[in-house]
């Protein structure tokens, strides 16, 4: 991914990608959404092709089903090494939501789960969660 400034809280990332080290969660956030589009479709190609239906769910909005997440979530990837699981825009981080603090300290290593949102809430369980599993990428 060249031809950009990296912005100062993404360059963890960036060090990890290209140093091929990646977590099972990562947590995108900022304003600057097309910066992280282009990561989460990155992240997601690193870990599935590009055909793999099977293997990849999407989730996109505030009405997402959290038992239907976790249920993907525990499924075994189908001829695959890992599932992966994108969130985008669910404001499940801006707000206190234990559900999804216990999904991500529960989170099978065979399933990643990246999530993108324009605002988080640094204080919540479910980003100090991330903080310790995971990767936490600025966009601002």
């Amino acid at each position: 991914m060249r031809g950009y400034v990296i912005i100062p809280g993404m360059k963890k990332l960036e060090e990890d990608i290209r140093n091929g080290i990646y977590k099972h969660i990562y947590l995108l956030h900022g304003d600057q959404s097309y910066l992280r589009l282009r990561y989460v479709k990155a992240l997601t190609r690193h870990f599935a092709a590009d055909d793999d239906t099977m293997n990849v769910s999407s989730f996109y909005g505030k009405k997402i089903d959290l038992e239907e997440v976790a249920s993907l979530a525990r499924t075994l990837p189908f001829f695959s090494e890992k599932r992966v699981i994108v969130l985008e825009e669910t404001g499940l981080f801006s707000r206190a939501c234990g559900e999804l603090t216990d999904l991500i300290k529960t989170l099978p290593e065979e399933t990643v789960l990246i999530c993108s949102e324009d605002a988080i809430d640094d204080k919540s369980e479910q980003v100090k969660a991330v903080a310790t599993s995971g990767c936490i990428a600025n966009f601002s």
